[in-house]
């Protein structure tokens, strides 16, 4: 980040709010940087998802359950009330490795 500017800004991007079941909201910022494949949703088509104004998934997930991929690897930017992150066990600013159990 600190060496190519506004790099989450530059790459493509799928923005996520969240509601957990007892009405918590938090954001998944998926970001698929240079040189990525694309960012799949899982049942969604790209033409569903990928176009400006945002749409309404309305997809239940359950923890473990397949959000979508990147098709050659990238991040995902966790945006979520502090007691939210705190329940996981990881703090603010920590990277998460793919694998890494959360909460």
């Amino acid at each position: 980040m600190r060496v190519v500017p506004r790099i989450y800004e530059r790459n493509e991007r799928a923005a996520l709010r969240c509601v957990t079941s007892s009405g918590a909201t938090f954001w998944l910022v998926l970001v698929g940087a240079s040189l990525i494949g694309g960012i799949e949703l899982t049942g969604l088509s790209r033409a569903q998802w990928a176009r400006p104004g945002g749409f309404l998934w309305g997809q239940r997930l359950r923890k473990g359950d397949e959000l979508g991929l990147f098709t050659f690897g990238s991040t995902v930017v966790i945006a979520a009330p502090k007691d939210m992150l705190e329940e996981t066990g990881v703090e603010q600013g920590a990277a998460v490795r793919v694998g890494q159990r959360l909460g």
